[in-house]
């Protein structure tokens, strides 16, 4: 971390003496560097401070305030960091640059940490009981965004706005604006007795005897997650020269795997009975394992037409188990399925 190549600088002071230098940091925010002599190792040591603002001319009278200051010896009391300080400096230098979703994630959390721990609190005086209040009144429904209907959330919710506030104190630690993160290696919350809801093997089967209603690659999607039990993206990722029929595996490519693994796995002769099928069917021309008219190069969630709005999804009805299947595919790719009986409550096959 440092000053970027060609960036703004500004000396004032004597080398030796009093030398000071303001100076632009990598991330776009001014920073004030000195040296001052230290006793226990009899040497002059460097000393760097964020100057919190991107405003030159009020850096350049700041460095020759302080050279002015170390000139006569007198101490320079470190300026306070406050809680809305910061979280404002994060959102006006980070979060313009990141996608539009993530962008109204981050703002409401900036507000949402803003409102609890009040914008003229001590960055450095944030500690675990302030990391425990936190995860008891969001869990409780007590704090959350301007906009919540204030209901209780789970650990992940509560984990996941933890780990931008996190994100933030490190970055301040990066730019140098505080010594540490007050909150490094808490622990984080966690599901006591967590469930994860699984369809039955009826369902599933159930599933299958619908799928071509609703979209001839679901069936495709359904086998082969089931068979193989990888994750959904890596199933849509999938291309032909991937599914290697004479030896019967499958080649998992790491760049559509979530850990970045690559792996050559056996097949199933179910998996490889279906993907015979849609092979088969499909044009030459076509690499994806996905539908049988598809352009080169496309995706399972591209060239598809229209997502199938969720409120307008098909619907199949089995009248023996009064068991009624949804299944969507949304517009990102991602196949949703659930299975809504009317005396329980709604169940999703976990395709990860």
């Amino acid at each position: 971390m440092g000053t970027k190549k060609g960036a703004w600088a500004y000396s004032a002071g004597q080398h030796g003496r009093n030398r000071v230098r303001a100076f632009e940091h990598t991330r776009g925010l001014l920073m004030i560097e000195w040296y001052e002599w230290d006793p226990p190792t009899s040497k002059r040591k460097r000393r760097r401070r964020s100057l919190k603002h991107r405003d030159r001319a009020l850096a350049t009278q700041q460095a020759d305030d302080f050279a002015a200051s170390l000139g006569k010896r007198l101490p320079i009391e470190p300026e306070t960091l406050t809680v809305g300080q910061l979280i404002r400096m994060y959102v006006a230098v980070e979060v313009p640059e990141k996608a539009k979703t993530t962008q109204q994630h981050e703002r409401t959390a900036a507000r949402l940490f803003t409102d609890f721990l009040g914008s003229q609190r001590n960055i450095e005086s944030l500690n675990r009981l302030d990391w425990d209040r936190f995860i008891r009144e969001r869990g409780a429904g007590r704090v959350g965004p301007p906009n919540g209907n204030g209901k209780a959330v789970g650990p992940r919710t509560v984990e996941r706005d933890l780990r931008w506030l996190v994100t933030v104190l490190n970055w301040a630690v990066e730019a140098e604006m505080i010594q540490r993160n007050p909150l490094r290696n808490l622990k984080w919350p966690k599901e006591r007795n967590p469930q994860q809801p699984l369809i039955s093997h009826d369902d599933y089967l159930a599933m299958l005897r619908v799928a071509d209603q609703i979209d001839t690659r679901l069936r495709v999607a359904l086998v082969v997650t089931h068979e193989t039990g990888r994750r959904i993206s890596a199933v849509l990722g999938l291309r032909w020269e991937d599914i290697l029929f004479d030896s019967e595996m499958i080649h998992w490519r790491k760049e559509t795997d979530k850990i970045g693994l690559d792996a050559l796995v056996p097949a199933s002769q179910e998996a490889l009975r279906v993907l015979r099928i849609t092979k088969r069917s499909s044009t030459a021309d076509s690499d994806e394992v996905s539908h049988p008219v598809r352009a080169k190069g496309t995706t399972w969630s591209e060239g598809r037409g229209p997502p199938i709005p969720r409120e307008e999804a098909h619907r199949s009805e089995r009248s023996d188990a009064g068991l009624v299947c949804y299944a969507v595919t949304v517009s990102s790719g991602v196949i949703s399925t659930s299975f809504l009986r009317m005396d329980a409550p709604v169940r999703v096959m976990r395709c990860a």
